[in-house]
């Protein structure tokens, strides 16, 4: 691996943990505040607005599931395809094909268990989470599909409309799925920041000990 072809791997590797930072914080901040979705409000504060709803359930699933689902799985696609980069980047394409992309990986990088285990958590249709495979099914999709119906309201032709319904409102019920996705990402960034500094120590074993520039490196998000 070339000291340009590493750089380009850092460059998916870093914002793929930004985005993947983003996830995991809302996650937390859902966790943080029981994923209400009904305001409970004694009546010796007033009567009750708009405004407070919105405060109370800023970061209740059915304010933010659909985004954070799609950078869940973007930012999956860039930490992969990063990897793919270091070490075969002819098979790497720009077309999103998230599970094809997770085999490829784990063919690559047998031995990364927790990373191979949330990725193929997350992609294989025998074993998503219930949330998502009651979505899918719901609207009639393969897992294939999950990635455009989070990113468009509509199918490509602007007809049916997807439904939402069974990602949101889940209330104290749908806790387990964030609280699990936040143990999957830290442990998935630990061993995402540990591979990158891996990979990085073969570039160090290649580099000229006269060349004293820095590459750049893999940090944790």
């Amino acid at each position: 691996m070339t000291r340009e072809e590493y750089i380009k791997s850092l460059a998916f590797w870093t914002l793929a943990l930004q985005y993947l930072g983003l996830v995991e914080n809302a996650a937390r901040e859902t966790v943080g505040q029981r994923n209400v979705w009904v305001l409970v409000k004694d009546y010796k504060e007033g009567e009750p607005t708009v405004d407070d709803y919105l405060e109370e359930t800023r970061w209740s699933d059915h304010r933010l599931i659909m985004p954070l689902l799609f950078n869940l799985y973007h930012g999956f696609e860039l930490l992969v395809k990063g990897f793919l980069l270091a070490r075969k980047p002819e098979v790497v394409e720009a077309h999103h094909g998230i599970q094809g992309w997770v085999e490829q990986f784990a063919q690559l990088f047998p031995m990364e268990n927790d990373l191979c285990e949330c990725f193929l958590k997350y992609t294989q249709p025998h074993r998503l989470p219930q949330l998502i495979t009651q979505f899918l099914s719901d609207n009639q999709l393969q897992f294939g599909q999950l990635y455009e119906a989070l990113r468009y309201p509509t199918d490509r032709k602007f007809g049916n409309i997807k439904r939402y319904i069974q990602l949101k409102y889940k209330g104290p019920e749908g806790l387990p799925f964030f609280q699990e996705l936040l143990t999957d990402l830290n442990r998935l960034r630990i061993a995402a920041v540990r591979l990158g500094r891996s990979i990085e120590g073969e570039l160090g074993q290649q580099t000229d000990p006269g060349d004293s520039q820095p590459a750049g490196r893999v940090e944790n998000a």
